[in-house]
């Protein structure tokens, strides 16, 4: 036969394809860390914008996500394939004994046929698959913005997290230092004898446990510094200063709780998300459903026989309606199991529903509160800066005073009013993920 050598040099041009592509992958791969390998260091000091900026794309977080969509566009294009033209060399290699009142007495029966097939309708199984693959790439398009304002709100949180860990640090450094004051004054009168023991090994247990609690805020600093370092996907690179944002957007107007869960149940990613694999599984059940229709194909083959023969021909064309009859229970499972699927997702959805709603109303009501105590952190923060400056002038003018104490009470009326601050802007972050808004949107962000 003269097909063998067209064969041979078809395996041969899919082999060179094949180290062509690979090729082309590996080169991609290697672009890709030579990328990575260049990538700025974080700026000193550390903006929260600019680490909104420094949003990384290949955090492993929004990986996932991508991969989903991914996925889900793969499935659309099996979904497509199956309307798609097939075309096939078939080759077979046969030895026989002919009858004895056959024209051509050769053994050799061998063929070698190129096939082209093509469906050309199969009453809805085909269109409810592509819907459905349609309606999956929609949902995960939505699990992604939902990834990424997650991603965004853990930015947030450990930004604060690094600022918090410095501010308290500064208040356990403060009140480190007026404990050993006190302690080794206690230790200096109790070798005259104006202290007794017990109060001196009272003032040394007090030293030692803000000394203790001294450690504990610098090991924080640092810890929170390499959380957002892998937050950013910069693993190791801990950013030495940061710098406290002004957060003008924690004083937005608070809507009603019944405008913000309508928004929610209209634009929550989330919700979408489910509702569009809710129509997925609709779909998919209708097309399990056309299991029991026929389909209708076309195919053509050309082919060439070694030996011949009456029933020989050398090309056909044919119109092929395949009517299922039995199917052994099959499309009856896969229906069952559709419709399992999409009672699941129905039942998920109204809980997701449900779950929203109480989240906005929970997130609402924090804000509310919230907003109470940072008046309150604040009327604090003025009573301890000028307690601060009384005790500075009492000082002054050597007059027994409270200078140290009325030092670590500004600290830590600082870093309360801090912590309510920065919890009210994580608090309207997770609320604008709810209704599906953008979290902390930014002009340009690191692709």
């Amino acid at each position: 036969m003269k097909s063998a050598p067209c064969l041979l040099r078809l395996g041969a041009f899919g082999f060179s394809l094949g180290l062509l592509l690979s090729g082309s992958i590996l080169a991609q791969a290697e672009e890709s860390k030579t990328t990575q390998s260049v990538v700025a260091p974080l700026p000193t000091p550390l903006t929260l914008h600019a680490a909104m900026q420094a949003v990384d794309q290949t955090h492993p977080d929004l990986i996932v996500a991508q991969s989903r969509i991914e996925l889900s566009n793969a499935q659309l294009m099996q979904a497509d394939s199956a309307y798609g033209f097939r075309a096939f060399i078939l080759g077979e290699a046969r030895y026989i004994e002919p009858s004895r009142i056959a024209f051509d007495q050769s053994q050799n029966d061998s063929r070698i046929a190129l096939v082209a097939q093509k469906r050309l309708y199969d009453f809805g199984r085909t269109a409810n698959a592509e819907k459905a693959a349609l309606a999956e790439v929609q949902s995960s398009k939505s699990l992604y913005q939902n990834a990424l304002n997650q991603y965004r709100i853990a930015v947030l949180e450990s930004f604060f997290k690094v600022l918090l860990a410095d501010l308290q640090f500064i208040r356990d450094n403060e009140a480190m230092s007026i404990a050993f004051v006190n302690y080794d004054r206690t230790q200096m009168r109790n070798e005259l004898g104006q202290r007794s023991d017990i109060e001196l090994f009272e003032s040394q247990s007090e030293y030692q446990r803000v000394r203790r609690q001294l450690y504990t805020s610098r090991s924080m600093q640092r810890n929170t510094r390499s959380q957002l370092a892998n937050v950013l996907n910069r693993p190791g690179e801990l950013v030495a200063d940061i710098m406290e944002p002004e957060l003008p957007e924690i004083n937005r107007p608070l809507p009603e709780v019944e405008a913000l869960q309508e928004k929610a149940l209209a634009d929550n990613p989330m919700l979408i998300a489910l509702r569009a694999q809710v129509e997925a599984a609709e779909k998919r059940m209708a097309s399990a459903r056309a299991g029991y229709r026929p389909t209708l194909a076309g195919e053509a083959l050309v082919s060439e026989q070694n030996r011949t023969t009456g029933n020989y021909n050398e090309w056909e064309a044919s119109l092929i309606l395949n009517v299922p009859l039995l199917n052994g229970g099959k499309v009856k499972a896969d229906v069952a199991q559709q419709q399992a699927e999409l009672i699941r997702l129905k039942a998920e959805l109204r809980k997701a529903e449900m779950d929203v709603q109480q989240a906005v109303l929970e997130n609402w009501q924090l804000l509310d509160t919230l907003k109470v105590e940072r008046e309150e952190m604040k009327a604090l923060l003025d009573y301890r800066d000028l307690y601060l400056d009384r005790s500075r002038a009492l000082y002054e003018m050597e007059v027994k005073t409270d200078l140290g104490d009325s030092m670590v009470e500004v600290s830590e009326a600082r870093l309360k009013m801090a912590k309510a601050k920065f919890n009210t802007a994580l608090t309207w972050a997770r609320l604008d993920a709810l209704i599906g808004n953008e979290v902390y949107a930014v002009e340009e962000n690191k692709q």
